[in-house]
């Protein structure tokens, strides 16, 4: 399991955001783009493939399409499967992280209670799915209204990834 790793001092820059709603028969386009991918499934399944690694996106996970590598749909998904969707980029200071360096982040955190990045996965089930839910939809409507600055934006893609961190946290601690 690998997860990209940045500092809350970076904030991802959130490019754009929404909610897609497959139609009958639906297949994701094979694409290969520059930005990350934050997706989160709520209905249905969506099945897209990362350098030929296939993934079934179900209500309550996760999924981090990364830049420069190719994706795309392996299987039509049904009339009605939808996700969460947002594409950002961050700075040249993310690292990777395998699940062993995620281990050593967790018991230096058990010992001082202080984290200062979030970790997001590949790929991941969450167990509260709701609250990332909410968020995003925050997310959408900051990118839809040109009251909200970009800055607004990024803070709500970051409160997406910190929440996701605290997810990942409590998974791996129990």
């Amino acid at each position: 399991m690998q997860f990209l790793s940045f500092s809350h001092d970076s904030l991802p820059e959130s490019v754009s955001c929404g909610r897609f709603v497959a139609p009958a028969g639906w297949k994701h386009s094979s694409r290969l783009i520059d930005s990350y991918v934050l997706l989160l499934g709520v209905q249905g399944s969506i099945f897209i493939s990362q350098d030929d690694i296939n993934y079934e996106l179900v209500p309550g996970q996760v999924l981090l399409l990364l830049p420069g590598r190719q994706h795309r749909g392996f299987q039509p998904s049904q009339r009605g499967a939808s996700y969460y969707w947002c594409h950002f980029y961050i700075d040249k200071n993310s690292k990777w992280l395998d699940l062993a360096d995620l281990f050593a982040v967790l018991h230096r955190y058990r010992s001082d209670r202080h984290n200062s990045s979030i970790y997001l996965p590949v790929f991941f089930s969450l167990s509260a799915p709701e609250r990332i839910a909410i968020i995003f939809r925050q997310l959408i409507h900051a990118h839809m209204h040109n009251q909200h600055t970009p800055f607004q934006c990024n803070l709500c893609l970051a409160s997406i990834g910190a929440e996701i961190t605290e997810q990942v946290f409590l998974h791996f601690s129990q």
